[in-house]
């Protein structure tokens, strides 16, 4: 019964977001990642991401990422990585180099884990090839997760986040720039294999663009 709750919620989420939009592009996010735990606090990770866009025709961006993360107490982690980005740009693809750190605070009531994660981003893109690449792009991504406790191998997941611009040379700042609405299922096949699949609606502003994302990620863990 509280699943089909559950799962009924899903739906409702991602019909209401997609009811209010006109889809303008369908996405397709496929990445695989690696974990090591070092202690039982610390944990490394480097994952390889390739996106498409163009109604999945189409790559959109490359990425890699790398990074660390430390659990301070039982309900909250820090996080700091870097990732390296090549989006396509039509005739050229566009190189961009993310910093972020990220504070996640998880509580759970019931069956249901709760985990807002605040991130600070900074972002310089065409460092050498633009007049602009020098001058770094400050973002805070807020997001909300809840997840459902199955205590099976599998969880279902509903999320939300929100893209606010601090500073940007090339934007207009103080401004919420995308929002995301996300649903999908966490599955473990055991302590070293897991595997995600979601779905994802994300509204770009002020641009008013709309995509609509199917994604899979793979992690390994030792």
């Amino acid at each position: 019964m509280v699943l089909r709750r559950f799962i009924v919620l899903l739906t409702l989420l991602l019909l209401s977001g997609g009811s209010k939009a006109q889809i303008d592009d369908v996405r397709l996010w496929t990445g695989v990642s690696i974990q090591h735990k070092f202690t039982r606090r610390l944990t490394g990770s480097i994952e390889e991401q390739l996106r498409f866009r163009n109604d999945i025709t189409q790559i959109d961006q490359v990425f890699t990422d790398a990074g660390l993360s430390y659990q301070l107490f039982k309900n909250f982690k820090i996080a700091l990585n870097y990732r390296f980005v090549r989006k396509n740009e039509h005739n050229y693809y566009s190189i961009a180099h993310r910093f972020y750190l990220d504070a996640a605070y998880r509580f759970k009531t019931g069956r249901i884990a709760f985990t807002l994660r605040e991130r600070v981003m900074e972002q310089y893109k065409d460092y050498n090839s633009s007049e602009l690449g020098k001058i770094p792009e400050w973002l805070l991504r807020s997001k909300l997760t809840a997840k459902f406790d199955m205590q099976r191998k599998y969880s279902p997941y509903i999320g939300a986040e929100m893209y606010y611009v601090i500073d940007n040379a090339k934007e207009k700042d103080n401004l919420i720039s995308r929002i995301r609405y996300s649903a999908g299922v966490e599955y473990e096949f055991n302590r070293i294999h897991s595997l995600d699949v979601f779905v994802l609606l994300q509204h770009d502003r002020p641009d008013d663009f709309n995509s609509f994302v199917f994604g899979t990620s793979y992690c390994y863990t030792f």
